[in-house]
């Protein structure tokens, strides 16, 4: 059960952060969360 919400938080960080990347980018637009 731990382990599950671990790898849960790991891959929304990657998401978030690969967000971040793309807003960089400019891939997306700035008002998207």
């Amino acid at each position: 059960m731990k382990k599950l919400s671990l790898e849960m938080l790991r891959l929304s960080t990657n998401e978030i952060l690969g967000r971040d990347q793309m807003r960089k980018m400019g891939v997306l637009p700035v008002a998207i969360p």
